[in-house]
């Protein structure tokens, strides 16, 4: 009897496979010729941007060019693909006004995390980092006739672009360059003005290019930076970014810091800790804003969104490969035999399995004819 069933078994999987495997050829032979008529389709003029998760860029100021591309990334994280890829090509829906499916490129946002996104020709010119959000879908970009330095390089320089609908929120973002310069003009939405001097910091308060006490004076109210307590904030922020910092690095960090806020709000000098009591203080934010995803949970800063709580939660979902496995579990002895009843059950199972294949398989088909 085990034979017989071991025979009926394997001609089942085999028929299964069998059919599974020519089904899966005739989809991929339809899949490449949707792809197909969908690329050239975006790329030919007269495109329609449709309902879906779109965003358009008028691109009618800049001359020259022959595509245009849109570079969306996660605010301190990766950007969803590679700079000017073809997965970042936009197509063009009338003369001078190109838009960028985000559900044709398979990029998904998430409402607790902040984007930004950058559109750029094959030219060169490219616009400065503008905030952006899902409330942004449907809106159009518009470059002005204004160029911002670039944060990192103040050597450069980039077109400022807004939203037509959404500019109250959203908009060239607000940012402290390499030189102490204030360039754009909003926050993402869960950003708040404490992390960005605390990413700022540690990169120049050494520099010979620029006074940092002095930049730092006139940033902290720019980025709404007003009372002594968040000082203890950007601090703690700093030490969770920067573990590989000494304890004279942090101090330093901390005197330039609290000099810029001093120079800044003079009536408030006299609430500035010393560097040893703010360093225990701050150790304390630090654990706070690790257990936060890295974020700070609450200042008395700038920022035009709540707070990030939350963002970052679910990393390394995708770890518990093998979870719910049945190895032991003792459906079997170890002969291989099942109790009285259980050879059938495994037969009627099978078949059913069979049949629910081949009905899918037979629906697919059907749909397709019509």
């Amino acid at each position: 009897m085990k034979k017989i069933i071991s025979i009926i078994i394997a001609a089942m999987m085999m028929f299964s496979v069998s059919a599974v495997m020519a089904h899966a050829a005739e989809t991929d032979e339809i899949s490449v010729g949707a792809d197909s008529n969908t690329s050239a389709g975006a790329e030919s003029s007269g495109s329609a941007s449709g309902a879906g998760n779109t965003v358009k860029f008028d691109a009618s100021k800049w001359k020259g060019y022959s595509m245009i591309y849109c570079h969306i990334w996660e605010r301190g994280g990766d950007s969803f693909y590679n700079w000017q890829s073809k997965k970042e090509l936009c197509a063009k829906e009338s003369d001078g006004v190109y838009y960028y499916d985000l559900d044709k490129a398979n990029i998904s946002l998430d409402s607790s995390k902040d984007y930004c996104i950058i559109f750029s020709s094959n030219t060169g010119v490219q616009t400065y980092d503008t905030t952006f959000g899902k409330e942004c879908f449907g809106d159009m970009l518009k470059v002005t006739d204004n160029k911002l330095e670039n944060p990192k390089d103040s050597e450069k320089r980039s077109e400022e672009a807004v939203w037509t609908t959404n500019s109250s929120k959203y908009g060239p973002h607000l940012a402290l360059t390499s030189i102490g310069s204030i360039v754009g003009s909003k926050l993402c939405p869960h950003e708040k003005g404490t992390e960005v001097i605390g990413d700022w910091i540690p990169n120049y308060y050494t520099s010979q290019f620029l006074d940092p006490v002095k930049a730092l004076a006139t940033a902290l109210p720019k980025f709404g930076i007003t009372s002594s307590a968040d000082l203890d904030t950007i601090y703690g922020y700093i030490i969770s970014k920067k573990p590989e910092l000494s304890d004279n690095e942090k101090k330093d960090i901390y005197n330039v810091l609290a000099e810029g806020f001093k120079k800044a709000f003079p009536a408030k000098a006299g609430e500035v800790k010393s560097a040893d009591e703010a360093t225990k203080s701050a150790e304390k934010k630090a654990k706070e804003i690790k257990a936060n995803g890295g974020h700070v949970t609450s200042d008395s800063s700038a920022s035009s969104g709540g707070s990030s709580s939350g963002t970052g939660t679910g990393s390394g979902s995708s770890a518990s490969s093998g979870a719910g496995t049945s190895s032991g579990s003792g459906s079997y002895n170890s002969s291989g035999s099942g109790p009285d009843g259980q050879e059938d059950t495994i037969l009627f199972v099978l078949a059913g399995v069979m049949l629910v294949c081949a009905g899918a398989i037979y629906m697919s088909r059907r749909k397709r004819e019509e």
